[in-house]
């Protein structure tokens, strides 16, 4: 059995469990085993994927005892698939990964940054499988500004913080440009790009931002603007 024994009662109670279930191997997805509770990534899919079995479907409150009830679990479920999606891909799996990061875009209840983080981890499990076009739309301006404003809609404003919100908008921007680097359509890429650094003052070019530039550049033969810019940011 895996419970061992139980102490005390109410609202206090406590569970033991039997450390011999350890011994016992379970097939679970992605061929996973069972493994003991160590703070391994194997173990933590098994307690996030436990985690999602425990809440509820929709809005219905949790009960969290001795703690206080989650009255809406919405946002602690898309922290789960959050976090689920980036333990698959740690553990390299792209097909597992994908399941969690769909789940939380198509979450409209969802707070805005997870959603968007979702997109993120959605393209490169995409990339993973060799999707260019799934994972191209999963960072397409367009699912980006309807995750913003169905959030926005819904909670009416922004959560995550306006800040948090930019640095992971324009960490999409940048993969969505290294994306279509890997597809060789050079000229949208420096187009998207470029357009992007002229939303943002010289002091708050991001380093990948100007390595992309110059990468974009030497691949069209044009080595004098990419020194140009190299020497522009060791100046600065």
């Amino acid at each position: 059995a895996v419970v061992s024994t139980q102490s005390t009662g109410g609202a206090y109670r406590k569970t033991i469990l039997n450390t011999s279930f350890q011994q016992q191997t379970k097939r679970i997805s992605a061929d996973l085993v069972n493994a003991g509770p160590t703070p391994t990534l194997t173990y933590a899919v098994l307690c996030l994927s436990n985690s999602l079995d425990l809440l509820p479907p929709g809005s219905e409150s949790v009960k969290c005892l001795p703690a206080a009830p989650v009255k809406d679990p919405s946002e602690l479920r898309a922290s789960v698939l959050c976090k689920l999606a980036y333990v698959w891909l740690e553990l390299g799996d792209p097909l597992q990964a994908i399941k969690p990061a769909q789940s939380l875009i198509e979450q409209d209840t969802a707070p805005v940054h997870l959603r968007l983080l979702g997109c993120i981890y959605a393209a490169e499990a995409n990339i993973l499988m060799d999707k260019t076009y799934e994972a191209t739309c999963c960072l397409s301006r367009d699912l980006v500004e309807r995750i913003k404003h169905s959030s926005s809609t819904a909670h009416g404003e922004l959560e995550g913080g306006e800040e948090d919100n930019s640095e992971i908008t324009s960490t999409i921007i940048l993969n969505s440009v290294a994306l279509h680097c890997m597809k060789r359509d050079l000229n949208k890429a420096k187009r998207i790009l470029v357009q992007h650094l002229s939303t943002l003052r010289d002091d708050e070019h991001p380093l990948q931002a100007t390595m992309l530039l110059v990468y974009i550049e030497l691949r069209q033969g044009n080595t004098e603007n990419a020194l140009s810019i190299l020497k522009q940011q060791q100046c600065s």
